[in-house]
């Protein structure tokens, strides 16, 4: 094979550089390196994720349902769990909340929370940067109404 300047020989002598340090387990550099293969799956994983709130406002002490819809279903066999973040916007407090998967082999989870005292404005999320997902929960103190 010949290459028409040195910069391509080197681009070659690279890709074959990081093919050879691939894991074992990839046959193919078309596999272990596609990137856009990578990025396609990233994007259609993201485009099915949903998280759904029983309420858009409660008070202090209500509970509320919470249900997520998302591709993470690595065991077919068992029920699996997944992690969702709830943001105080009001005081800055945050904390995880685990859902169950509803049963095996589902793409929804889902759990209960109770409107914590001193709640402002609860945001639940889950993702990071581009694919994050988030729902916000107005909440009104016990004598608001």
């Amino acid at each position: 094979m010949r290459f028409r300047d040195e910069s391509a020989l080197h681009s070659r002598n690279q890709l074959i550089h990081l093919i050879q340090r691939a894991d074992p387990g990839y046959f193919e550099g078309r596999v272990a390196f596609n990137t856009a293969w990578n990025h396609s799956i990233a994007y259609s994983a993201a485009e099915v994720i949903e998280i759904i709130i029983n309420k858009h406002q409660a008070h202090v002490g209500e509970v509320i349902c919470i249900r997520l819809k998302a591709p993470v279903n690595i065991d077919y066999e068992k029920v699996e769990t997944a992690t969702i973040q709830v943001l105080d916007s009001t005081n800055s407090y945050s904390e995880q909340i685990g859902l169950a998967e509803e049963d095996q082999d589902c793409m929804y989870f889902s759990s209960t929370y109770v409107v914590p005292e001193g709640a402002g404005s609860l945001e639940f999320s889950y993702g990071y940067g581009l694919f994050k997902k988030t729902v916000v929960l107005n909440v009104f103190s016990n004598d608001q109404q």
